[in-house]
């Protein structure tokens, strides 16, 4: 559940709006589901609502995950997204990716990035699988072609 605001030159507006996914694994390749952005408008504004279908897949022998992803957000066309990681060293991984977009300049869509994780176990307790705060830190730059770049930093917790 996610509070939405929206100021725009001293009109402001407020909301709120839900995702809800589901994950579920089938031997090696991992599903997910997702639909983003659900609730009411916001001022008479439709929210822009999307569900994302994704798989990856651990290529065999090496420390290489692909990912591939379709979307299709309410209001547009379909969007098609592609991608690997690879952790180069224990808990260190490099990324990247391809959207395909229409109209924005040759390469555009083109992404790379860096992701550390790691897990802080909690002393108070047992040392068991369940009992510890798993903590990442992930930085990625996007290119959109005329629309310029993006560079997104971002910091995940799962416990």
């Amino acid at each position: 559940i996610k509070e939405v605001h929206q100021d725009y030159d001293g009109s402001v507006s407020d909301g709120f709006a839900c995702d809800v996914g589901a994950v579920y694994g089938i031997s090696d390749i991992t599903l997910g589901l997702a639909l983003q952005n659900i609730g009411p408008d916001i001022d008479g504004q439709k929210l822009p609502s999307a569900a994302r279908l994704g798989a990856v897949y651990p290529l065999p022998k090496i420390p290489v995950k692909t990912l591939l992803e379709l979307e299709k957000p309410v209001y547009s066309d379909f969007k098609f997204k592609a991608g690997a990681e690879y952790e180069f060293v224990e808990k260190l991984c490099v990324r990247a990716g391809y959207e395909y977009l229409k109209k924005t300049g040759d390469y555009s869509g083109i992404s790379a990035g860096l992701g550390f994780q790691t897990d802080i176990k909690d002393g108070f307790m047992t040392d068991t699988e369940n009992n510890k705060l798993r903590v990442a830190i992930d930085y990625a730059f996007s290119y959109f072609g005329e629309l310029g770049n993006s560079h997104k930093i971002s910091l995940g917790m799962k416990f």
